[in-house]
């Protein structure tokens, strides 16, 4: 009813939400049937980008064949002429035009829906004023370079360790943020546990 009058839609609009929230993974029900969010814990975002060092490479080396080269390359062009490219846009031109095309659904799909809670933090944090990471433009382009070479298991070696250098990022950002106080970042819908 809170988050409903908050954002002026009704019950079951909020339900259904909440309900595709809840199927993704991001958010939970305890044994009252109230919904829980969060916190988001270093020890989960470690075992996010650990799941993701091995499903994406692996994922990356099987769609060789279907890569959208063309795609990533004008990607890879943008980064060299020092365009300055968000964060999110260079995942999503990895996941759709490399990783997503594997021919392997199941895969795909775990892929897609391990990444979307770390995909929401970082969405968070940066809305937060944490600075955005420009080193990592670096990190993409040498990884699109090798993609656009053709060099995938290469490419699958780099972007395993790439993630394990973005855990580690990850992880500086969440520590930033751990000394906000709890109820000055907690939105008025929410209720601390």
């Amino acid at each position: 009813t809170e988050l409903g009058g908050y954002l002026g839609v009704s019950r079951t609009v909020v339900r259904d939400v909440l309900s595709r929230l809840h199927e993704r993974g991001l958010i939970a029900k305890n044994q009252s049937s109230h919904w829980i969010a969060g916190p988001l814990t270093a020890q989960a975002v470690r075992e996010k980008f650990a799941v993701r060092a091995i499903l994406e490479p692996a994922a990356l080396r099987l769609a060789s064949a279907n890569v959208d080269y063309e795609e990533i390359e004008q990607v890879r062009s943008r980064l060299a002429a020092g365009e300055d490219l968000e964060w999110e846009t260079l995942e999503e031109a990895l996941m759709e035009h490399c990783i997503a095309r594997a021919p392997n659904h199941e895969l795909v799909q775990l892929i897609r829906s391990n990444q979307l809670l770390l995909t929401s933090a970082n969405r968070a944090l940066t809305r937060l004023g944490l600075p955005r990471d420009h080193v990592a433009l670096g990190e993409y382009r040498a990884l699109f370079d090798l993609i656009t070479r053709h060099l995938l298991d290469a490419a699958a070696e780099y972007l395993e360790g790439h993630l394990r250098i973005m855990a580690a990022k990850s992880l500086a950002r969440l520590k930033i943020v751990a000394v906000i106080s709890q109820s000055s970042a907690l939105a008025p819908y929410l209720t601390p546990i």
